[in-house]
């Protein structure tokens, strides 16, 4: 029993560092956005990602693990860098009524 959770750890670290590697990719950062914003199909990392984020953004990540609050640091911090049409379309899609945004993202900083 002990083994299998540790193999679970290890497969959530490793999708974790895997995602991480994307994120540094304008290309695959590019794919995250699409998938977060309904144009594209979502690969089943993003996707969870995606399925969490409105809770996310409007609890300021509450219920976020350290590891989810630094790629969601480090996702938002690439993406206002090297995408910022891009970050703007994610606010408008998941925080429209600009309440949530701006506290979200200084419960992620420096995570």
């Amino acid at each position: 029993m002990k083994f299998l959770v540790l193999v679970a750890i290890f497969a959530v670290a490793l999708a974790e560092e895997d995602l991480e590697q994307a994120i540094a990719d304008p290309q695959k950062l590019q794919s995250f956005v699409d998938c977060f914003l309904d144009r594209a199909p979502c690969s089943p990392g993003p996707a969870n990602f995606k399925e969490m984020t409105p809770k996310a953004v409007a609890s300021n990540c509450a219920n976020c693990t350290p590891a989810q609050k630094h790629l969601a640091n480090l996702f938002f911090t690439k993406l206002q860098q090297n995408l910022p049409q891009e970050y703007d379309n994610f606010v408008q899609k998941y925080d429209p009524k600009g309440e949530y945004m701006d506290a979200f993202l200084k419960s992620v900083q420096g995570a």
